[in-house]
């Protein structure tokens, strides 16, 4: 019985012109290295992982899905369905939709910046702070706070005054 030994190494390529060096392994997997010291591994199951030169390494799953994590810890994942989460290394974590970015914090506060401009605050004791597109202040606390919520006053100026929102 005959082995041939080389269907067991990997196999070698360089790219003189691109610099580019392709391993191609005997279960399938792929490894390029670029001259500017990116790598590139392509799996068999069809996952892909890319290492950039800073060392941040994003990887690609057949699915859609990517992750990246960076050199800082924090990361970044992208949802085929095109929603973005990022976790921080402070604890942090931000959530993008087509709706609206949300960014929670380790204290408990989320703040919400709507597509339309809009924001709202909500503080670990239960406050919620909304702001219209152009910055006022239309709600905190459940109060009107602006003289275009009741065409009449402000409730800053009244605050024993509570307006129910239904």
């Amino acid at each position: 019985m005959m082995i041939n030994v080389y269907s067991f190494s990997p196999q070698i390529y360089y790219y003189a012109e691109a610099k580019t060096t392709h391993i191609t392994y005997p279960d399938g997997m792929e490894v390029l290295h670029f001259p500017n010291n990116q790598t590139e591994k392509h799996f068999p199951d069809g996952r892909k992982e890319i290492t950039f030169p800073d060392q941040t390494v994003k990887n690609l799953y057949p699915n859609g899905q990517e992750e990246s994590v960076l050199t800082d810890g924090t990361v970044i994942q992208v949802h085929p369905d095109g929603t973005k989460e990022i976790h921080f290394n402070t604890g942090q974590r931000e959530v993008h939709t087509a709706e609206y970015k949300r960014r929670e914090y380790p204290d408990g506060t989320v703040k919400t910046v709507y597509s339309d401009g809009r924001q709202e605050t909500l503080y670990p004791t239960g406050r919620l702070r909304v702001k219209d597109k152009e910055g006022n202040i239309t709600h905190t606390h459940g109060l009107c706070v602006l003289k275009q919520c009741t065409g009449k006053f402000l409730a800053a100026d009244m605050p024993y005054l509570k307006i129910l929102f239904t």
